[in-house]
Formats: structure tokens, C-alpha cells, sequence
């Protein structure tokens, strides 16, 4: 992972420290108890519920190695109070080919598709970074050029 800044919205910050603090407190904890018990049923080189406890501990460290890079560079983007304009951390509704779809701009590190986040990174949140209510931007996809207007901005 490179050590720049990282980009996270307030509430971005908010779930990876409280996911930090459940990874550390619950599931860490309740890990290394599921392989005390298997390491109590005897010989480890054949002890299935062993090996799978210490790969599911391999990855809660790894996670939370990850998140304590991520909060440690996190540069935290505040919304500049200009409400007419898109920023990370504003949720757009833009209209696409006569539909409506809403989605919210976040850091990389907070997108997700499935949950209408998507990166200021992305062709399409790089685009409507900077852009105000009622304009348009044009993206290129595989199928052709879309245009995304803005029709409401939170």
C-alpha cells in the first residue's frame, strides 16, 4: 500500500475505526479461543478446526493491519459547505437514459458499488467532482458515451 494521503468521508473514518475496534476487542479474542480448543484436541497436523482457525486469524490480523495503515494516512474530507456542489462525502441523484440513480462520492477506500458508493477516483465520480445542479457530463463506457445530468445534490 503506498503511504500518500488516503481519502475517507467522515463516516468513512468512523466505520473503519469502529470495524478496527470489533476486530480487536470480539473477533481477535474469540479467534485465538476457537484455536486454544482446537489445539486441546491433540496432534496439529491433522487438526482441520486448528488450521482453519489459524487461517481466520491470518486474515483478521491482516485486516487489521490494513486499516490501521489506512486510518494512519487517512486525510479526512469535510464538506466545504457549498451545498450546490458535488464533493466527496455529497450524494448525487443523476439521470441516466430516463432513470434516476443515486449514489454517494467517497474516498477509494470507502467505495463500493453494491451500496451506490463510488469512488472520486472512478470515471464517473472524477467527472462530477466540482460540478453543480443541473449540469451534465458525458462518460465514456464500453457501449458508448453516457450522459449523466445532475438532479439533486445532498
Amino acid at each position: 500500500m503506498d503511504d500518500k494521503d488516503i481519502v475517507l468521508t467522515p463516516q468513512g473514518f468512523a466505520n473503519l475505526t469502529e470495524e478496527l475496534d470489533r476486530l480487536i476487542a470480539i473477533e481477535r479474542p474469540q479467534i485465538i479461543r476457537q484455536m486454544n480448543e482446537a489445539r486441546a484436541m491433540g496432534d496439529l497436523r491433522e487438526n482441520a478446526a486448528y488450521h482453519a482457525a489459524r487461517e481466520k486469524q491470518a486474515m483478521i490480523q491482516g485486516r487489521i493491519l490494513e486499516i490501521q495503515h489506512t486510518l494512519k494516512y487517512a486525510k479526512i474530507s469535510e464538506r466545504s459547505g457549498d451545498k450546490d456542489m458535488v464533493e466527496i462525502g455529497s450524494t448525487v441523484t443523476v439521470l441516466v437514459n430516463g432513470d434516476e440513480k443515486e449514489f454517494s462520492i467517497v474516498g477509494e477506500q470507502e467505495s463500493d458499488i453494491m451500496l451506490g458508493k463510488i469512488s472520486v477516483q472512478s470515471p464517473i465520480g472524477s467527472l462530477l467532482i466540482g460540478k453543480r445542479m443541473g449540469e451534465s457530463v458525458e462518460v465514456e463506457m464500453p457501449q458508448g458515451v453516457v450522459t449523466y445530468k445532475i438532479v439533486n445534490l445532498k
